[in-house]
């Protein structure tokens, strides 16, 4: 059995499932005051970014982690309707059939599936059950009495992270792959598209 670890953001997908997130709240008139928050407070460091000033994994880990603010004080059943409006309407939309076909190729041969990205983990599970793919490597937000805080709990899932937390999850699992051979796999599927 081989193993085929996939980005979803500028990999399987020829946008950011973020956008769609934002897309979802514009659509339905919600959290605009979370929305002005949210570009007054990254805009900024993307400028910043821009100059030189700040890494690339300075500007995107806010972003990633920030997200959570969308959906604070949702339930995870609220939720559901975030994830699957997000899938439906935008993310389908923007699917790249040649990484489709790849990935079709390895649920075919019975290849371990995973996606890893940094978008937040219920989205990417949500993806994954519309892709056929069993296993989701993903930036997990905090839940308190059954509702998002909008914080996240953990690293995001972003550049050495993916690797980190492919390892632990693969470990958790109990799947016997080496870190040596989940590094490579997390480099192809970055530069695959």
């Amino acid at each position: 059995m081989h193993a085929a670890f996939f980005d979803v953001d500028g990999t399987l997908t020829a946008t950011r499932v973020w956008s769609g997130i934002m897309k979802y709240f514009q659509a339905h008139r919600l959290r605009r005051s979370t929305h002005l928050a949210f570009l007054a407070y990254h805009y900024p460091l993307y400028f910043i970014h821009r100059f030189g000033l700040i890494t690339e994994a300075g500007f995107r880990a806010p972003w990633a982690a920030h997200l959570g603010w969308y959906f604070r004080g949702y339930t995870l059943e609220d939720a559901e309707n975030i994830w699957d409006w997000v899938v439906v309407e935008y993310v389908n939309k923007h699917l790249r059939t040649d990484l489709l076909e790849v990935v079709d190729m390895h649920r075919q041969e019975g290849d371990f599936l995973a996606l890893v990205s940094g978008g937040p983990l219920p989205l990417l599970n949500r993806i994954a059950r519309e892709l056929g793919v069993e296993h989701v490597i993903g930036t997990s937000f905090e839940i308190e009495n059954g509702r998002y805080t909008g914080r996240v709990s953990g690293p995001v899932c972003l550049d050495e992270y993916k690797v980190i937390l492919s390892h632990a999850y693969l470990k958790k699992m109990d799947i016997l792959l080496t870190l040596t051979q989940v590094m490579p796999m997390l480099v192809q599927s970055r530069i695959s598209h």
